[in-house]
This record gives C-alpha cells, sequence and structure tokens, in this order.
C-alpha cells in the first residue's frame, strides 16, 4: 500500500507506504543479513515535479522480519530518483 499526497501533477508531493515484502534472494551485505525472504516494508519519500515534466524526489526505506525469526538485523536504504513524464 502507498500514499501518494498531490492535488495536481506538479508541484511538492510526499508519500509513504507500508505492506509486506517477498523478496527473490536472501539480502547478505557485509554482514548485514536477513533471515527470510518474507519481510515487512515501509517508505517515506518528498519529491518535486516541475512544470517541464522534470521530477526530482527522495525516500527513506526500511525492511525487517518484525523480529518472528533471528537474525533480525533489517536493512535501510536511501534513494533519490529523477525522472522525465512523457
Amino acid at each position: 500500500m502507498c500514499f501518494v499526497f498531490a492535488d495536481n501533477l506538479r508541484g511538492l508531493y510526499f508519500e509513504g507506504g507500508i505492506g509486506v515484502h517477498r523478496l527473490s534472494d536472501l539480502y547478505n551485505n557485509d554482514g548485514r543479513r536477513l533471515s527470510t525472504l518474507f519481510q515487512f516494508g515501509d517508505h517515506l519519500g518528498v519529491g518535486y515535479v516541475f512544470d517541464n515534466n522534470w521530477e526530482i524526489g527522495g525516500k527513506i526505506q526500511h525492511f525487517s522480519n518484525g523480529g518472528y525469526r533471528k537474525p533480525n538485523s533489517g536493512v535501510n536504504f536511501i534513494e533519490v530518483k529523477s525522472a522525465y513524464h512523457f
């Protein structure tokens, strides 16, 4: 589930979401390990759509299994995007 709060297709927007995910492979990166393919995820983001159809945005995203299996180190991502709307 994801919510985007905007009254038109231009200008500042905020987004947030929470849901369940099924990963295609177990995440294991330099000691940060997820123990299951099933994960809970949430994110918060902000962006801006310009009048010339360009968009910039950023998002913070977190994945964790909610503690139902060990280890549960969780993982966080910071995402930055630019896009052009056709």
